[in-house]
């Protein structure tokens, strides 16, 4: 059998650890990776691969399609997988001019940009199926808005995802001073991550009081399969102002009817934001009425694969390939286990001194894996301020309680896990 009829899937931009390809690797498909030059934060080049070509994305669309193009020569094309927030809109029209599949370019605006997207949901899903927002220009507006909508608001970019720059605020003056640190420092984060295709504009909106929550969905001709509720532990929910992803868990706080009731609203995103084909991670609030959405992104949830691999068997990256490839995908639960990833940060700016309970945490029966990336003498900061993870925590049990213990026992470590000198 000739190379040219080999398929191939291939990851765009950049891929993670080999956690986020596993599933695809023991599936025997073959692996490619067209990497972003212009992004050296968090990828790798596995050596499983069989290939992989290096591009600066500032480069454009017609440099990318070339060197797709080129691996073509070889491989039968399958799909793309994108999992990079800010190469979505990059990704979709690289691969309209090439014929494969992927989300419709007038879904994609809508998914990138907080704005565009509260509006269809709003008239497509009713004005109580998301939270008020309002795009503000100046300090004065955002005090203004915030009066209007009635605090507490949230002050956050439309356009960015990971929770960078999210603030919760109690009074006007507290959003108008939100809004002014953020304008002083999100060009800047925009540039350093090319974040270009949509406006860096600046929300104040509605803050939903309860508990956040993630699913993820795939989709294809209108059909939609979801994945069971993660629960999002926030900074917010540690009694802090920002809204830090600390964990992510499968062990909900929520009844059965209330997952159902979140997995719906989750379904009915596709049809109202237009995705007819791909993989949608769906933020949610399950408060007093119910759950209502936060966001939605073109792309698994962080971390959300080997969530779900590792707690129920299900294999969503395997999914989204099917999808893509016009296949129904398989979300079956097989197992009810209990998996975690979690990602402290410290409580303000600073130069890390120390870390302070960090042997506590490894010796917990259910940490299966302890990633530190900032060391003593390192920057660190907070997410409100623009800062990356200084260290992640896996976890996982056979029994969800297990899991369920252990999370609070990180929970309470990293209320003191961080020494910092301003």
């Amino acid at each position: 059998m000739g190379a040219f009829v080999r398929p191939l899937v291939l990851f765009f931009g950049a891929v993670q650890r080999r956690e986020f390809y596993e599933t695809l690797l023991r599936s025997g498909v073959h692996l490619g990776l067209v990497r972003n030059l212009d992004n050296t934060a968090y990828t790798v080049e596995p050596e499983e691969f069989d290939v992989v070509e290096r591009v600066p994305f500032s480069a454009g669309a017609e440099a990318i399609c070339a060197v797709i193009a080129g691996i073509a020569r070889g491989w039968r094309l399958e799909s793309v997988l994108n999992v990079d927030e800010h190469t979505v809109s990059l990704s979709v029209e690289v691969c309209g001019r090439l014929g494969l599949p992927a989300p419709a370019a007038a879904a994609v605006t809508a998914l990138r940009s907080k704005t565009v997207m509260r509006r269809r949901l709003s008239a497509r899903l009713g004005p109580a199926s998301s939270a008020a927002a309002r795009v503000v220009a100046n300090a004065g507006e955002a005090r203004a808005a915030a009066a209007d909508l009635g605090c507490p608001v949230i002050v956050k970019p439309s356009s960015l995802t990971g929770s960078f720059f999210v603030r919760w605020c109690g009074t006007p003056q507290e959003a108008e001073a939100a809004y002014a640190a953020t304008a002083e420092r999100l060009p800047a984060h925009c540039r350093a991550n090319r974040v270009t295709d949509v406006p860096a504009e600046i929300l104040v909106e509605e803050f939903l009081a309860g508990s956040n929550h993630s699913v993820d969905c795939l989709v294809l001709e209108g059909q939609v399969w979801s994945t069971p509720v993660v629960d999002v532990l926030t900074g917010y929910d540690l009694g802090g102002p920002d809204f830090h992803h600390f964990a992510r868990t499968t062990v909900s706080r929520l009844a059965p009817d209330e997952q159902h009731r979140t997995r719906l609203l989750a379904e009915a995103t596709a049809e109202a934001l237009g995705v007819r084909q791909g993989c949608l991670h769906v933020e949610l609030v399950h408060g007093p009425v119910g759950p209502r959405l936060v966001e939605v992104a073109a792309r698994p949830g962080v971390s959300r694969g080997p969530l779900l691999h590792r707690a129920y068997g299900i294999d969503l990256i395997g999914g989204w390939r099917d999808v893509l490839r016009g296949r129904k995908p398989d979300l079956e639960v097989r197992r009810h286990a209990g998996a975690a990833v979690v990602t402290p940060f410290p409580d303000r700016d600073g130069t890390l001194l120390a870390y302070r309970g960090l042997d506590r945490i490894r010796a917990l029966p259910s940490t299966c894996r302890l990633d530190v990336w900032r060391q003593p003498g390192d920057r660190v900061g907070t997410r409100w301020s623009g800062a990356s993870f200084p260290l992640r925590v896996q976890l996982w049990a056979a029994d969800p309680a297990r899991l369920a213990a252990d999370l609070e026992v990180v929970r309470e470590v990293s209320g003191t896990l961080f020494e910092v000198a301003a």
